[in-house]
């Protein structure tokens, strides 16, 4: 979508992957090149100008990965450059947050979720982690590896920032940059890590209760309000999972959905909520505030569309 004021949907195509074929998006997250533009290998040493990089899971057949892709606008296309993935690190993993440490001009780091502690091998696990959400599945960071101190390589390095969270969901960056948040769908809390600077790893600091178990964030880069969809029920959302992967229309199986605004200071308030039934959205994963246009854009984990709310805060 070019703007919130507009209403209609614009595809958006992708060019120069090896795995087009092979393409399983889950979260992605966007950062703004550093300082004059990327001059590394990675692109164009003629590019002088600002990108926008767009990182994304990929759930590929060969594994984890997150890609990295420059978006074009002007062209509606995001062109691919670059793949990361840690045999190590990266089980099954949900969603990523690009950081800029400092005005190198190397790609940017990132952040990313894993759901699962292990890889989804065996209905076993799947059932256990899905159902039981041990305290067990990992947040990463990666990064592009300096040897010797200041020039850039080609080798990512990956390194746990904690070990803790319950299925580990959605991840952002605060306004200001100086920490970072963590949703564990398995639990009602958000974690938050403080930064110290830009060229230092996130650091766990609190938990801050939510009430109802959550899904991804949203931040506003104006005045640092999260912005967070949940789902208030779920045991209902279970239920309409099964019913939705049989393909059936059993009665009664809808997923409530809700959108939580945090102004920072432990105050939660809600701004959107239904029951899941028509016209409303169901199971409510996204919730995404356009200042500039009065509107609450809500995605989903089941329903195919996104839900456009007026709504002025």
């Amino acid at each position: 979508m070019n703007s919130c004021d507009d209403k209609q949907l614009i595809r958006v195509d992708v060019d120069g992957s090896p795995n087009s074929k092979n393409f399983h998006p889950h979260g992605f997250g966007v950062v703004v090149s550093p300082k004059n533009g990327q001059k590394s290998f990675f692109l164009p040493k003629k590019k002088k100008k600002k990108v926008l990089l767009v990182y994304l899971v990929n759930h590929r057949s060969d594994g984890e990965f997150v890609e990295i892709y420059e978006f074009q606008p002007d062209k509606h296309l995001l062109l691919w450059l670059q793949e990361v993935s840690s045999s190590e690190h990266f089980t099954y993993l949900n969603d990523v947050q690009p950081v800029v440490r400092g005005a190198s001009s190397k790609l940017p780091d990132f952040y990313v979720t894993n759901s699962f502690k292990y890889e989804i091998k065996t209905w076993q696990n799947i059932l256990f982690e899905a159902f039981f959400h041990p305290k067990w599945s990992k947040l990463v960071h990666c990064g592009l590896k300096d040897d010797p101190p200041g020039k850039e390589t080609n080798i990512w390095v990956c390194t746990v920032v904690d070990d803790s969270l319950s299925f580990g969901n959605g991840v952002a960056l605060s306004a200001d940059k100086k920490q970072l948040y963590a949703i564990s769908s398995g639990t009602t809390f958000m974690s938050i890590y403080n930064i110290s600077s830009p060229s230092s790893l996130a650091t766990k600091w609190k938990d801050v209760p939510t009430s109802t178990l959550c899904d991804n964030l949203y931040v506003d880069d104006q005045n640092g309000d999260v912005f967070v969809a949940c789902h208030p029920d779920p045991l209902r959302l279970r239920k309409k999972m099964l019913v939705t992967k049989k393909n059936s229309k059993e009665a009664g199986s809808s997923a409530p959905s809700q959108v939580l605004k945090w102004d920072g200071n432990e105050n939660w308030k809600e701004i959107f909520s239904c029951n899941g039934d028509e016209p409303c959205i169901e199971a409510s994963s996204t919730g995404l505030y356009c200042r500039d246009a009065n509107a609450l854009l809500v995605g989903s984990i089941i329903d195919n569309g996104i839900l456009r709310c007026q709504l002025t805060l």
